[in-house]
């Protein structure tokens, strides 16, 4: 996973393979190589004083491997043990820790993180050395090579070549740098080779190198953790808790690096973005990811990342680039509002890492709640309007679907006892504990799930009819249990309703929609869903006293009973003809009957306030009512005063009239007729008052009778306690520019008790959201004049002229809606307002090749803009085509002058190619504040860039010039007939991107890492997949005596036009026998069998003859000549197997 790399410019490889042919023409002047060295050496090395930082054809493996390529000791030219540079010094630096070290830096406990796989159990230390004469005249160059002070061994090659050198050492000889403070980088540490050259004379031989490496791939185990930066707040579930979930994906590492996830399980940590910017286009949420490596500090600092992500279900994708343990992404949002799975995929330094998976839920805009929205509210809110944009349609699917999951999962109660009724933030909970309340909170959950979507506009809307209550057209309630609280007087199911009052939700101030939650109706009047209306008078007749309708209906309430809880009973007689000309009197010859009760006038007032707010929530007045005959008795009230119905229900938010229910045996009674504070608030009129009282039994003569109250101011009572009495609008230039900033609404308002609140405002246009706001306040009791500010950049950006339907409501701290107010705005047009930035130049664009291979890492475009401003933002910008919705994003932190500039903007091509993007593109601009990250305007360029391919473009991972494809095939070679090999011929894969002239080399080792051979070869291969060739001599294979397989290792390969390749392993032949080569000598001790090795064959032969008598002193099975074949022959025979293990192959 850890790459340490260097680039080397093409200009330069170029040079200096200049410089390697002329060397080569050199060749002819040195001397022969039995005569030792001399100056100038060839093959493009040169005299000490020129030094360079490649004098090889091979650059070092940029994968898993630590390496020096420049620097003391390195590129030297070729230095004898008489230079001044002599020995060779080379410091190869190791800057990742992966665990605790001693003083030098050696690791304290290998093996757990061996056991890991975070280290291999070895490292292969290579050096490419040119002109090692190990076969050279006696006494032979002889190069010792000691590592962090240990001797180990020698360098090979030959006379005038370049030659890979591999030596293996355990992983506890190399040094690391101690675990890092947090947050610190690690302090690199040296690993040590010393070049002794030509240790066996003095001033004979000399040797280069150019650089070397530690082929160490460390694997640290890496904890991701996500974490959205610009995006829809998301609250948790819990009603208790206002924690917000600004982490979506945690793991954590152990002691021992194993990775455990903290913040796992999607559903619980999901993130959520809007379908649209709010300005125009996508709306994005940015993601930021961070890399935590265990061990502390083994993953380098300049690691490279590649993250992608993809929209399950959508052809949304991107990938984005960067080094380092962290970075963000930009994630285009789908264009229509539901909950989608999101895959997370990494890959750091080439290592794919498990792909991780998180849910997201799409809204229209961003959420206008009161506070962040929690998961619940999404996971419904996205579900019932799945699939859908358009305000209309998605405010129709709230309504049904709350309708649908109110009928699964809700009550319609009205008598809550000593708890109150829920709230609608508890019916909205996941899981819902509280199922229990009334059309007013099912207008909540229903408002509170569009301003979860983004669509605000809706106010409250109390209806009671013609102002005394009335009958429903008989539309089903969500809660299928109640079907109604009135049925036919004749007999037959409950299928109407009777209503003090209802609530709704209007949105716009214009020829509103008015929305029913209850009762899933969407009305374009706000009484539409009414029956009959009652005009405030009762009257009786054969069956029993009746509330009396404008329309001619009798409603007879049953008192005692209950149609459903405690909604009462009532029977209903549908309007007789001409039913509206009748006589409101007693004139129909009904017998009067003797009453069963009175009311002698007793009665006391009490005014109670239980939040000391200072205003009374209502006026009860407790009558007494003496009963003469055993039953249950209904006692209705209205407070009037002139004539007129002040009050007639016992809360503002109430489906039921004033009343209360009495008697049972005969006796004195107090009924508590109870009048809502803020009715007698909103009518406006000053006391006394009269108290209108009615009681009833069923069957039974009513009793009336009027009370008068004391002289009530209407100021003292209420229950909202905080009102909008009246709102302005004006536009405001603040930069005097003649241009606004601004459009401001100015609000009234009235709290009576001190706290915080919130004033939401929407900007609608024919039904359409312009723009939403949203301003907190802490405010004390008392009248306010409070500003709400919509951008004028929005309206600019919006294209819509006013007037604008403006609607504003306030909030207390919990979210719940004090009052709200609507109106049209003055006739605005949005030209009128201004953006932040005004694009004003055309476009120009550049593709940037910086490294000359014909291919753009960046693509750069260009244009002028006005910024009305100075200031820093973050610029974020998007670059698509006309096909949409894919685009490559770039976020850089800018800081503009005020007036005409330039803006260049720097996408990545390798991100270009990855998303096969091809061009014409389109550029779009958002400025942000760069803290916050808000939005602050936003302009798309209406020009186009040129036509580009995406394959104009650097790929993320660009393949070598030369790559082994992993194929190899192998033979042996009898060129004289006498059935022994003389070559041993092995063709490796390769793939090739340029047709030209290469040369390669290697060395072939047997299964103990002895060295048996070494060939290089130049020849013509073409573009594409070719072999390389090597025939290895058959004549050391044999005199070894060692059995195969073999293995081609230290692979040197380039072309004459440009690229190489370093390669540490290669191929591995078939499991040869030694005797099947030329210089076979004879068997091998052990070698029972005869085929050249030492394996679990002759074990066996061995074994099968324990405690038996040796045939002869020659037999190959007594191996300690003791005269028997026993134990003891086989413990020596597995001491000398040729393989790991006594392994055959």
């Amino acid at each position: 996973m850890v790459d340490k790399k260097r680039t080397v410019s093409f200009l330069y490889i170029a040079a200096h393979f200049f410089v390697f042919l002329i060397g080569c023409l050199l060749i002819q002047t040195s001397f022969a190589q039995e005569d030792g060295d001399v100056w100038p050496t060839p093959n493009g090395l040169s005299a000490p004083s020129m030094l360079l930082t490649r004098s090889s054809p091979f650059d070092p493996p940029d994968t898993d491997s630590f390496f020096a390529d420049d620097g003391p000791g390195l590129d030297t030219g070729c230095t004898f043990n008489t230079s001044p540079e002599h020995p060779l010094i080379i410091d190869v630096m190791i800057d990742v820790s992966v665990g605790p070290v001693d003083g030098d830096g050696y690791l304290l406990d290998s093996a757990p993180l061996i056991a890991q796989g975070v280290i291999p159990a070895t490292v292969d230390i290579i050096m490419p050395g040119y002109d090692v004469d190990y076969n050279g005249s006696p006494p032979p160059e002889r190069d010792e090579v000691v590592f962090n002070g240990t001797s180990l061994g020698v360098l090979t090659g030959d006379n005038n070549v370049w030659k890979l050198s591999t030596f293996t050492v355990s992983i506890d000889n190399i040094k690391f740098p101690a675990p890092p403070a947090p947050g610190s980088p690690p302090a690199p540490r040296a690993n040590r080779i010393q070049i002794n050259v030509d240790t066996l004379s003095t001033g004979r031989w000399c040797t280069a190198i150019d650089w070397v490496a530690l082929i160490l791939p460390v694997e640290p185990k890496v904890a991701l953790t996500l974490e959205p930066t610009d995006s829809n707040p998301v609250r948790v579930n819990n009603l208790a808790s206002n924690d917000l979930i600004d982490v979506i994906y945690q793991q954590t590492a152990d002691a021992s690096c194993n990775l455990t996830e903290v913040i796992g399980p999607k559903d619980d940590y999901p993130f959520s973005g809007p379908a649209e910017s709010g300005w125009f286009g996508s709306g994005e949420v940015k993601i930021r990811t961070r890399l935590d490596a265990c061990p502390t500090g083994s993953l380098p600092s300049d690691a490279e990342v590649e993250a992608s992500w993809s929209i399950v279900g959508t052809a949304l994708h991107g990938t984005e680039v960067w080094s380092g343990p962290e970075g963000d992404m930009t994630l285009t949002m789908p264009d229509v509002i539901g909950s989608y799975d999101v895959e997370f995929e990494y890959k750091v330094d080439g290592d794919a890492l498990p792909t991780i998976t998180r849910k997201l839920f799409v809204t229209k805009t961003t959420p206008i709640t009161a506070g962040a929205p929690r998961i619940s509210w999404y996971q419904n809110a996205t579900d019932w309007a799945s699939g859908l944009i358009d305000e209309a349609d998605v405010l129709e699917h709230l309504l049904s679907g709350g309708y649908a999951y109110g009928g699964l999962n809700w009550r319609y109660g009205y008598s809550f006892g000593s708890v109150a009724k829920c709230h609608w933030t508890q019916l909205s909970a996941d899981p819902i504990t509280c199922d229990y309340s009334d059309c007013y909170v099912f207008s909540d959950v229903f408002e509170n799930m569009a301003a979860t979507l983004g669509i605000g506009g809706l106010s409250a809307v109390r209806t009671d009819g013609r102002g005394n209550g009335f009958v429903t057209t008989g539309a089903p309630s969500l809660d299928p249990a109640f079907t109604g609280s009135a049925r036919p007087f004749a007999g037959g199911p409950y299928d109407k309703y009777e209503f003090s009052s209802h609530s709704l939700r209007k949105r716009g101030f214009l020829f509103p929609d008015y929305y029913d939650a209850t009762f899933n109706g969407i009305y374009s009047a706000v009484n539409e869903f009414i029956l009959w209306n009652h005009n405030g008078a009762v009257d009786y007749d054969a069956d029993g006293g009746y509330l009396e309708t404008f329309e001619g209906a009798k409603v007879y309430p049953v008192p005692g009973a209950n149609s459903y809880d405690s909604w009462g009973d009532f029977k209903y007689k549908a309007p007789a003809p001409f039913a509206l000309l009748a006589s409101a009197s007693n004139d129909q010859g009904v017998m009067m009957i003797e009453p069963d009760l009175s009311i002698p006038g007793d009665v006391e007032y009490v005014t109670p306030d239980s939040n000391s707010d200072g205003a009374y929530e209502a006026l009860i007045a407790n009558v007494r009512v003496d009963i003469k005959r055993a039953g249950v008795y209904l006692v209705m009230a209205t407070l009037h005063k002139d004539g007129e119905v002040i009050a007639n229900m016992p809360e503002f938010e109430s489906m039921k009239f004033t009343q209360d229910t009495i008697g049972d045996a005969p006796g004195t009674y107090t009924a508590e007729l109870k009048f809502s504070g803020e009715q007698i608030l909103r009518a406006g009129k000053n006391g006394p008052y009269d108290v209108k009282v009615i009681a009833f039994a069923e069957g039974s003569t009513p009793v009336q009778a009027m009370l008068p109250t004391p002289a009530y101011a209407y100021a003292q009572f209420g229950e909202k306690g905080s009102y909008l009495t009246d709102m302005t609008d004006t536009a405001v230039d603040t930069d005097s520019d003649a241009r606004y900033d601004y459009l401001e609404a100015v609000v009234q308002a009235k709290v009576a008790t001190a706290g915080e609140y919130i004033l939401q405002g929407t900007l609608m246009k024919a039904g359409k959201t312009v723009a939403n706001t949203t301003e907190r306040f802490a405010l004390d009791s008392g009248a306010h004049s409070l500003s709400l500010r919509f951008l004028g950049s929005t309206i600019f950006r919006s294209g819509e002229d006013g007037p604008y339907e403006l609607v504003v409501g306030l909030f207390n701290a919990d979210g719940e809606r004090q009052a709200d107010i609507g109106a049209l705005t003055q006739a605005y047009h949005h030209g009128e307002f201004e953006g932040l930035l005004d694009i004003t130049g055309s476009l120009s664009d550049q593709g940037v090749d910086t490294n000359g291979n014909g291919l753009f890492e960046q693509l750069k475009v260009q244009f002028n803009a006005e910024l009305r401003a100075s200031g820093t933002f973050l610029v974020s910008a998007a670059l698509s085509n006309a096909a949409g919705p894919l685009a490559v994003f770039m976020d850089e932190v800018k800081t503009f002058s005020r007036g005409e500039q330039t803006i260049t903007l720097n996408f990545s091509g390798p991100e270009i190619n990855q998303l096969q993007l091809d061009g014409p593109y389109f550029v779009r601009v958002t400025l942000r504040h760069p803290d916050t990250l808000k939005i602050v305007d936003q302009a798309a360029h209406r020009d186009a860039t040129r036509t580009y391919s995406h394959s104009d473009f650097e790929p993320i991972s660009t393949p070598g010039a030369i790559v082994l494809t992993g194929a190899s095939s192998d033979a042996g070679v009898d060129n004289n007939g006498n059935g022994l090999y003389d070559l041993l011929r092995v063709k490796v894969g390769v793939s090739l991107a340029r047709s030209d002239v290469y040369t390669w080399s290697a060395r072939l080792v047997d299964v103990k890492g002895a060295e048996i051979g070494f060939n290089s070869k130049t020849g013509s291969l073409l573009k594409g997949d070719a072999e390389i060739e090597f025939n290895f001599a058959g004549l050391p294979i044999g005199q070894n005596g060692v059995a195969g397989p073999y293995y081609v290792r230290g692979l040197l390969m380039y072309g004459s036009s440009g690229g190489n390749l370093v390669a540490s392993n290669v191929a591995a032949t078939k499991g040869y026998a030694a005797s099947e080569f030329e210089g076979y000598s004879g068997p091998v001790k052990g070698d029972i069998d005869g085929d050249g090795d030492v394996d679990r064959d002759d074990l066996d032969e061995v074994i099968s003859a324990r405690n038996t008598p040796a045939s002869g002193s020659d037999d190959p099975r007594d191996l300690d000549g003791d005269g028997m074949i026993t134990s003891l022959d086989a413990r020596q025979l597995r001491l000398l197997c040729t393989r790991p293990y006594c392994a055959t192959h």
